[in-house]
């Protein structure tokens, strides 16, 4: 899912009653205050290997021909068996029963690496690449921590997505993807909020910090044309019509173009919207992403003059909280023509998928973000104790580290010295 060339992000109302999606809405975790229970897209060990070939539809959006499935991949062809299958958890007990013994509710974890059916993932989209500790070896650095151990006098549970350039990508200019949020029966059993329906839960809150980014250097050597990015994305997705609808924010961008050094910011640098009405087809049947959906990209920093919106952007070392009336932000892409199917006045059209995720091209760089503080609420209100800024002994903007925050930036750390040296892991 690569927002280069390829963005994603979607998901079904699938097997929810009309009742249950008029009455249950919000995130399982109100306020991502549980001990996380995390799991990665496919919910088996074996999934896309030999032994458990990927499930493929066929195509959405009328793709003709529509490439057929093949377990090796190939030009024309939708791969559908890997080495491995990269699947991980977090408190998910082992071999317990679901429907008895198993959690009723997981956050989701994604780890793409585009191009998808490149030789070099072992595992299938949405699992590419292993899940590591943050900064420990790894691309895809994911780990929850808790209170003190993210910085002294710190409360939240905050789930930490560290995308480490520094290591080799085993795919030959990777564009990597680390997500992770929540989808409607895929882990949260009902939408996480309604369009068209004031008393429903329609207003986003949540807070994220930036903990660190190097923009990484260009790929693949002398004369490349590849842009070297990083972006911390915030993606919402609603289903109407005969597609779900994505809109996708950049909260934090940095790029450069290596072939045209004086552009600033040639990624995300234009006026919003960057993409819309884009056609994107999922066609894993398992995947909490299928079926695909069409697209809007926007910045943050464009929202408040496009749409009326204020959206902040991620700011170094700080908690920033959020506050986002998904219904104001569908209805104003809507105005805007930017939909193939227009907004319906239809009542509780589901808000299926929120997830955070942090993206990047090139070598020799990082970007560390965490997500904290989720909900899902019907009225903006006043600003309530747990919108506020957490407090410390330290100063606004210096960097605050606990235990387990710390780890992760002497790792990086290591990281980088190990890239600056030459050496590879």
């Amino acid at each position: 899912m690569r927002m280069l060339w390829l963005l994603g992000t979607s998901t079904l109302l699938l097997g929810v009653s009309q009742s249950q999606a008029q009455t249950a809405f919000g995130f399982f975790d109100q306020g991502f205050v549980q001990t996380p229970v995390v799991r990665t897209d496919f919910y088996s060990s074996t999934a896309g290997t030999s032994v458990n070939p990927l499930q493929i539809s066929g195509c959405h959006f009328g793709q003709n021909p529509c490439p057929p499935a093949s377990p090796s991949g190939g030009p024309g062809t939708v791969r559908t068996v890997f080495p491995q299958s990269n699947y991980w958890t977090q408190n998910w007990p082992a071999n317990c029963v679901p429907g008895y013994s198993c959690p009723p509710h997981n956050w989701i974890l994604i780890m793409n690496n585009e191009p998808r059916d490149d030789a070099g993932n072992l595992g299938p989209p949405d699992v590419s690449l292993p899940r590591y500790e943050p900064g420990a070896g790894g691309v895809m650095g994911f780990a929850t921590v808790h209170g003190s151990d993210n910085f002294p006098g710190d409360t939240y549970w905050r789930a930490h997505l560290v995308l480490n350039a520094y290591v080799s990508n085993p795919v030959l200019g990777g564009l990597p993807y680390l997500g992770f949020g929540a989808f409607a029966n895929h882990g949260n059993s009902w939408p996480i909020g309604s369009l068209n329906n004031a008393s429903a839960p329609h207003i986003l809150k949540f807070d994220s910090r930036l903990w660190g980014s190097t923009l990484p250097q260009p790929c693949c050597g002398p004369g490349t044309t590849q842009l070297q990015t990083i972006t911390s994305w915030l993606t919402i997705i609603a289903s109407w019509g005969t597609h779900p609808k994505m809109i996708q924010i950049a909260l934090f961008h940095q790029s450069h173009d290596p072939q045209h050094p004086s552009i600033p910011d040639p990624y995300l640098g234009g006026p919003s919207p960057q993409n819309s009405k884009v056609k994107w087809d999922w066609r894993y049947t398992q995947s909490g992403f299928y079926p695909g959906a069409e697209y809007i990209t926007l910045k943050a920093d464009d929202l408040n003059t496009y749409c009326g919106l204020t959206v902040p952007t991620l700011v170094l070392n700080q908690d920033v909280h959020f506050s986002i009336n998904v219904q104001t932000l569908y209805t104003c892409m809507n105005n805007h023509n930017l939909f193939l199917e227009p907004l319906p006045a239809t009542a509780n059209l589901p808000v299926n998928t929120v997830l955070w995720a942090n993206e990047s091209s090139g070598i020799n760089g990082y970007l560390w973000t965490d997500v904290h503080n989720m909900r899902m609420d019907a009225t903006a209100g006043a600003p309530e104790a747990a919108d506020e800024p957490q407090t410390s002994e330290y100063a606004d903007g210096e960097p605050q580290y606990g235990f387990g925050t710390d780890a992760i930036r002497r790792s990086l750390e290591l990281d980088a010295e190990w890239a600056g040296s030459g050496r590879t892991h």
